[in-house]
């Protein structure tokens, strides 16, 4: 089974000035994905795309194919699928097709391998019935909608946290598709497998201080 990891990494940030190799714990965000990816015994090819030379010169160290990203896949809103696509195309005329997509996102460099290993691992004994992988972390917040400035819970006002239903978020850690998904534009399908990643696996870079977090927790890996 052929497997792909995809790292999509955009040169413009607006929370972090060039967030993607900006410096985590002694070097770029872009390359924890990167060794990942490369280490994992499920991928057989990595591919970088982005739309920026110093993304794609820090990619270019490492063993693996780099893809220029184009405008229209390079915006603030261009849609993932979108940049998945457009790797999957440029990897077809080079005669490469996927059976597995693997996204990992640069702004988790606190996935671990075994993770990596765990969720294609799981994803192919499950593929029969399921279209792509989701990564999910439980949260206990108590959410709700605005509405001209009244605001509507979504839970019974006044519930201790340990009284609500457990309800769940897409982390972003990994994320694994079937290439025919993505094609028919469909992009998770109807059939997602929830994957669970716990804290502080689950940490997503976002801001400064999530930089300033995840270089704690590496920093404390290392000892």
């Amino acid at each position: 089974m052929k497997t792909v990891a995809i790292i999509p990494a955009r040169g413009n940030s607006k929370g972090i000035q060039k967030k993607n190799v900006a410096n985590l714990a002694g070097k770029p965000l872009l390359v924890y994905s990167i060794e990942q990816a490369l280490q994992s015994s499920f991928i057989d090819k990595v591919v970088v795309s982005s739309d920026d030379d110093a993304i794609l010169n820090v990619a270019k160290k490492f063993a693996v194919e780099t893809i220029r990203r184009p405008p229209e896949f390079s915006h603030d809103t261009a849609p993932m699928d979108g940049v998945i696509k457009h790797a999957l195309d440029i990897l077809i005329k080079q005669n490469y097709e996927a059976d597995l997509v693997v996204l990992l996102q640069p702004t988790s460099p606190l996935r671990r391998l075994n993770t990596v290993n765990s969720a294609i691992s799981a994803f192919i004994k499950n593929r029969n019935k399921f279209d792509s992988l989701m990564p999910l972390s439980e949260t206990s917040s108590k959410v709700g909608t605005l509405e001209n400035k009244r605001f509507v819970p979504s839970y019974f006002p006044g519930a201790q946290r340990q009284e609500l239903e457990k309800t769940y978020f897409d982390c972003g850690t990994i994320h694994i598709f079937k290439p025919e998904i993505i094609r028919a534009g469909k992009f998770f399908g109807e059939r997602i497998y929830g994957f669970f990643i716990d804290w502080p696996e689950s940490l997503d870079i976002d801001e400064t201080d999530d930089m300033k977090l995840a270089e704690y927790f590496l920093m404390n890996l290392k000892q």
